[in-house]
């Protein structure tokens, strides 16, 4: 997450908020510093008199970004959004289970994302930016070599469902036709000029792989 600091200036004739970004422009961003606004005008110990922000600023690395500070009456309605929003976040804290949300910059981060479905049924699958390698879920459909799998697509985020894939393994195993295989960070690769070119999967060194059950670690390749 982008590092940022805020930076109040109060002198006599002014009041401002200066936050400082490290990362790309968002307008998030803009609401995120009018709530430190609304924050500040109700701040009883910091703020006694209960002066009113003048100016906000986004500061990122190459400008500054103006920010028109909330009015007296938008004081009221942002704090209500705040509220909403605090009382959401401790709802979802205390689902059991809590609901997953797959999206591409936090999932790649996750732990268990082998055993979430909603990160499987969504097109939220880790790809390397070079598309080289990634996670994906397999059928095998048969056996194809002492350490390699006929199988089937279920779901990759470039790749459609029921394309024939080849999945290689480092060491000899046994698979049921019909088990299902759940590859992190598996070596991909595809012909894209010829349709009916199997998808390679390779399993690596840093490759994991589970199928049922499913985060079963005493049967999985690629792992020392």
């Amino acid at each position: 997450m982008e590092g940022e600091d805020r930076s109040p200036f109060l002198g006599d004739d002014a009041c401002q908020i200066t936050d400082f970004k490290t990362g790309a422009t968002d307008e998030a961003h803009k609401f995120q510093v009018r709530a430190y606004a609304v924050m500040w005008r109700l701040d009883d110990e910091l703020n006694p008199s209960g002066r009113v922000v003048d100016r906000l600023v986004l500061a990122y690395e190459n400008q500054d970004v103006d920010v028109a500070p909330p009015i007296t009456s938008e004081i009221d309605e942002i704090s209500r959004e705040l509220l909403a929003r605090r009382q959401a976040a401790e709802a979802a804290l205390a689902a059991r289970p809590p609901s997953a949300r797959p999206n591409t910059e936090s999932c790649r981060y996750c732990g268990v994302r082998q055993l979430c479905d909603a990160y499987w049924a969504s097109a939220t699958q880790v790809v390397s930016d070079d598309g080289r390698y990634g996670d994906i879920e397999l059928k095998i459909t048969g056996r194809h070599g002492p350490t390699s799998w006929d199988a089937v697509v279920v779901r990759a985020r470039d790749l459609p469902a029921k394309m024939p894939a080849l999945l290689r393994v480092q060491q000899p195993g046994e698979l049921k036709k019909g088990t299902r295989v759940r590859v992190l960070d598996g070596a991909l690769a595809h012909d894209s000029e010829d349709d009916a070119a199997p998808a390679i999967v390779t399993l690596g060194v840093l490759s994991e792989a589970y199928y049922e059950p499913l985060g079963d670690r005493t049967n999985f390749w690629g792992v020392d």
